[in-house]
């Protein structure tokens, strides 16, 4: 009896280590995932950042160019306007100059026929 007693105390020791080796083996490998999964974690946190990132700037870039355009626009149809505003005087008193001329014309014609009648 005091063989197999010890015997089974010597089973019972070495089932007991393997227990706890097994634990330990369990949780270096739990360990060993945890770090894995945090760190692809954080991998996969700064591509949404630098794709966040790249998508607010091509946003405001867009914007600012919108604004530019619209600038541009703005100041081409304001020079547009005061070319069409001068040619337009322009030609207001090349045809006051015209209408000055052919009256003053005619009235001197006119009076030329009264002074001939005369």
């Amino acid at each position: 009896m005091a063989v197999q007693a010890a015997w089974r105390a010597w089973q019972a020791r070495l089932l007991l280590q393997q227990h706890k080796a097994a634990q330990r083996i369990q949780a270096a490998w739990r360990g060993y995932a945890a770090r894995k999964g945090l760190e692809q974690q954080q991998v996969a946190a700064v591509h949404i950042q630098a794709a966040w990132r790249c998508f607010a700037a091509r946003s405001a870039f867009l914007e600012q160019r919108r604004a530019a355009v619209v600038v541009q626009a703005a100041v081409r149809q304001a020079a547009a306007r005061r070319r069409f505003v001068m040619s337009k005087q322009a030609a207001v008193r090349i045809q006051a100059a015209w209408r000055g001329f052919a009256v003053r014309h005619l009235l001197q014609r006119s009076l030329a026929a009264t002074t001939i009648q005369r």
